[in-house]
């Protein structure tokens, strides 16, 4: 569209040629300055310039001469919405298995301290036997609420296992993303990701499909307006689908022609026009941007409107920390009294103290 009213301001004609070879999309100028694609047509002069997603890169204006940017492109991940949660995984989900293995350490503990040494609690005093039971019952306290709290989350949001927010957490996750060779170009820039991206092939039809396909921990890498258009074919099932928080690159286009061309400083201030005149910003409605899948913090928030902020987890952490900590003095304490009743020089120091 922007090519068209560009061709009748300036009165020439539009020829659509295509790329060499016919199947390759885009192309790309390398470190060693050899060139695939459009990028080596226009370089020999094959082609008069590019129409489509190109990226402003320094390296093609080397070879190329390029136009102002003009369009704001973002590169996102989009993933498939995880299984739901199993009846088992909801009961043992809101602890990790060191904290259930400690509340069985405690009760078995309990049970021998009970059996074995029930004739000789009854010579304790039991002061710091009982500030061992006042931490406990605290303890329970604070983890009944964290229990319950995530019941309630439970609740009010679809029980669907939590996907990552954020470029570090995917990584963390090994997570492997499939990626077209159009769109592999920006991880020279991205080396983290590189190392966990695959490139499918260059038509981002079959990118999209091998996603559909695959299950686990996969994700896509694309331009959103591709993903958006993809969407758009998938209307009753965009629910199964969900984009990162996180962008991975913002990019902006370009319009590359071939070096030293006459038609650059015209088609610069034409676009300059366009774009302070607001007929990109309506260029851009036909990539159909409400069809993108919800973000991954919304799908996490999308019934919490009513339900207050919630706590930090920091804080969390350092009140469970806190509490542990004094449950461990407290239970040294408590076998420093025990062992007072055998050793006579602990016994002599207690009787000090008490």
């Amino acid at each position: 569209m922007i090519l068209n009213d560009i061709a009748d301001l300036m009165n020439f004609s539009v020829e659509m040629v295509p790329n060499e070879p016919r199947n390759f999309i885009a192309g790309h100028i390398y470190a060693n300055n050899t060139a695939t694609g459009i990028f080596k047509m226009l370089i020999e002069r094959k082609a008069n310039m590019t129409i489509g997603c190109a990226i402003c890169l320094p390296k093609r204006s080397e070879l190329t001469s390029s136009s102002i940017p003009y369009f704001l492109l973002n590169y996102v991940i989009l993933l498939k919405n995880q299984d739901k949660f199993s009846s088992l995984s909801l009961f043992m989900k809101p602890f990790q298995i060191s904290t259930w293995l400690l509340f069985a350490i405690a009760f078995a503990t309990k049970i021998l301290v009970q059996r074995l040494c029930q004739s000789t609690l009854i010579g304790l005093k039991r002061r710091f036997l009982k500030l061992f039971l006042v931490l406990w019952m605290g303890l329970v306290f604070f983890l009944r609420c964290s229990y319950e709290g995530f019941l309630f989350e439970i609740m009010h949001n679809a029980p669907n296992r939590p996907l990552p927010q954020t470029i570090d957490t995917i990584i963390k996750q090994n997570y492997t993303l499939l990626t077209d060779v159009n769109s592999a170009h920006i991880l020279e820039y991205l080396p983290n990701l590189k190392k966990i991206t695959q490139i499918v092939s260059t038509a981002p039809n079959q990118v999209f499909n091998r996603f559909d396909i695959l299950d686990g921990n996969v994700g896509l890498l694309s331009p959103l307006p591709i993903v958006t258009f993809y969407m758009s074919q998938r209307t009753e099932n965009i629910s199964r689908y969900a984009l990162v928080r996180e962008n991975v690159f913002t990019a902006m286009h370009c319009v590359y022609y071939p070096r030293y061309t006459y038609m650059k400083p015209a088609i610069d201030r034409l676009l300059t026009r366009l774009r302070l005149h607001g007929f990109i910003a309506k260029y851009t409605q036909i990539f159909h941007f409400n069809n993108a899948p919800l973000r991954t913090d919304k799908l996490s928030r999308r019934h919490r409107k009513h339900l207050g902020t919630a706590l930090d987890m920091d804080f969390l952490n350092v009140i469970f920390c806190s509490i542990i900590a004094l449950e461990t003095i407290a239970i040294l304490v408590f076998l420093l009294e025990y062992l007072s009743l055998r050793i006579n020089v602990l016994q002599r120091i207690y009787s000090h103290i008490t």
